[in-house]
């Protein structure tokens, strides 16, 4: 007598065939969960490192840190090749005055200390019109009597300038850079 199978019952089936379809949805089942927690832990990941307001905000700040240190760094390597000048005050004070008894405006213009936010080419400007206007003759004459002031400060020094009847006409204030050792007009 044979054996007809029910409706809806499957034919008999080989030994562990059952088995190696169970292995194999659970091995998808558990790729599946892996994949799934990677991602997971890729998307946090990304939020913390890149996305978040708080990574944002690092990111900006390490931007900062650098161009900072790129300026600073600009700014000393400006400064220790800005040679010009005297170890002491009156000695760049007395440079100057002979660059303009010379009327060389363009060497009197680097005793003059470095400024990223000013370049030279004011100072050089500002002594051409000068030039051009005729008053070397009165400055230099200014220069030659200015009188050193009491030091108020370590790496600061100040001189007078007083016309004829004393009065105080200007001051000139220099500045000792540390970057190259030399003394330098920060204001007239």
């Amino acid at each position: 007598m044979e054996q007809v199978p029910k409706e809806g019952v499957s034919p008999v089936q080989e030994p562990g065939a059952g088995e190696k379809r169970g292995s194999r949805k659970k091995f998808w089942a558990i790729f599946a969960l892996f994949f799934v927690i990677l991602v997971i832990i890729s998307l946090y990941l990304a939020w913390q490192w890149y996305l978040s307001p708080q990574a944002k905000q690092n990111a900006q700040l390490q931007e900062n840190w650098r161009l900072y240190t790129t300026a600073m760094k600009n700014y000393e390597d400006a400064m220790r090749a800005d040679t010009y000048g005297s170890s002491t005050p009156e000695g760049t004070l007395q440079m100057f005055i002979d660059a303009l008894k010379q009327g060389d405006v363009e060497l009197a213009s680097q005793y003059f200390i470095y400024d990223p936010s000013r370049p030279r080419t004011g100072w050089v400007e500002a002594l051409l019109a000068d030039k051009d206007a005729g008053n070397f003759p009165e400055i230099i004459s200014l220069l030659e009597n200015a009188k050193s002031t009491k030091p108020i400060m370590e790496k600061y020094f100040n001189f007078e300038l007083r016309d004829n009847q004393d009065h105080l006409v200007s001051d000139i204030g220099m500045q000792f850079n540390s970057y190259s050792g030399v003394w330098k007009i920060e204001s007239m």
